[in-house]
């Protein structure tokens, strides 16, 4: 789903605007920027399926993103990591327990965005060394 907001200088009225600027082909519709979700953490999961006049998130791409984020934040941890592994720190274990982060978080249990937003595993709230 995209999202086509006019620019301040736009002449024209919205329908003008959605036909020029839509794929030939698309669906499209006009909505109130209230019918849009407030946080846009999840802007790339939202999906206009449901038949009501807001705008939803799809949970099963908001899992998806918001895992891509978990290892985003991994990923820096590791790399953190490195550095201690380089001044000769033991941090193997500290190492594999982030690797295996993916596989051990399940995210199939948050049904809303809200709470999907709300999870971060313990591994990724710990200091670095």
């Amino acid at each position: 789903m995209g999202v086509i907001i006019p620019a301040i200088s736009w002449a024209g009225n919205l329908e003008a605007l959605a036909q020029k600027d839509v794929p030939i082909g698309l669906a499209w519709r006009i909505v109130n920027v209230d019918d849009l979700p407030d946080d846009r953490t999840f802007r790339n999961a939202w999906t206009d399926d449901n038949p009501t006049t807001t705008v939803d998130v799809d949970m099963v791409k908001a899992r998806q993103i918001h895992m891509d984020y978990l290892r985003h934040i991994r990923n820096k941890k590791l790399e953190a990591l490195d550095v201690e592994q380089l001044k000769g720190v033991d941090v193997s274990s500290e190492k594999q327990a982030l690797r295996d982060m993916p596989q051990n978080v399940d995210l199939t249990p948050y049904q809303t965005p809200e709470s999907l937003k709300a999870v971060m595993p313990a591994i990724l709230q710990e200091v670095n060394p």
